[in-house]
This record gives C-alpha cells, sequence and structure tokens, in this order.
C-alpha cells in the first residue's frame, strides 16, 4: 500500500457525491486502482442504512462506479476507528494549519478566510 493525497473540496455527503468523488480519482490517478478502503459512512456505503448489515447491497453509487472501474470496495470495521487512523491524522494536519493560520477582523474574527474559493485554494496548496 503507498499512501497518496487525492483532495477535493465537496459541499455535501450525498452517496452520488462521493461516488462522482472516486470516478474522478480514479481517472487522475496515474496507475490501475485495485481496492479502496472507506468507513461506513452512508455516503460511501448502504451497509448501514436501516441497521446493520453483514455486507453492503452493491447497489450504493461508490459500489457501482467500483464495479465499473473493477476496483475492490472495502469497508472498515465498526467502531474500529484506529482503521481510519491515517486519513483523521491528515485531516488534523489541515485542521492545524487552517487553525495556524488566525483569524480576519473582517468579521469579528469567527473565520480565517475571506471566502470559500480563498480558502479552498489555501487547503489544495496546503495539498
Amino acid at each position: 500500500m503507498t499512501p497518496y493525497v487525492y483532495a477535493e473540496v465537496l459541499y455535501n455527503l450525498e452517496p452520488k457525491t462521493a461516488a462522482g468523488f472516486v470516478e474522478r480519482f480514479t481517472e487522475y490517478f496515474p496507475y490501475k486502482l485495485k481496492k479502496i478502503i472507506t468507513d461506513n459512512g452512508f455516503e460511501w456505503t448502504d451497509r448501514c442504512a436501516g441497521g446493520v448489515k453483514f455486507k453492503a447491497s452493491g447497489n450504493h453509487p461508490l459500489d457501482v462506479v467500483c464495479q465499473k472501474e473493477k476496483v475492490k470496495h472495502v469497508l472498515t470495521r465498526i467502531r474500529r476507528p484506529q482503521t481510519n487512523g491515517m486519513v483523521e491524522r491528515f485531516n488534523r494536519r489541515v485542521n492545524e494549519a487552517i487553525a495556524q493560520r488566525g483569524k480576519i477582523t473582517d468579521n469579528g474574527g469567527k473565520n480565517s478566510f475571506h471566502s470559500h474559493p480563498e480558502r479552498n485554494t489555501y487547503i489544495m496548496n496546503f495539498v
């Protein structure tokens, strides 16, 4: 396994949005993707919809993309946050970088950026 960061700023957690993200990643990534590991959030799987099931139905938008791309979709074990450790550490690093940036005075010190595009550019440059 090789750690690799591909980032996009997305504005919702809809399953179709997550599937589109993975589809764009598979087009961007220079090698054939064999496996993707996600948590059990509803944007990634329908495994936990209506109660926890042993496995996903295969009809979730992300599963459809994975089938089309011939990529194995693996789900983390439920209530095992250590599996997501790498992603969580990376997210923490991004949040720490934003926090170090400081607050702007234009809006009473509530934000670190003047606009969403400014924030997005900062995040992409950080990545």
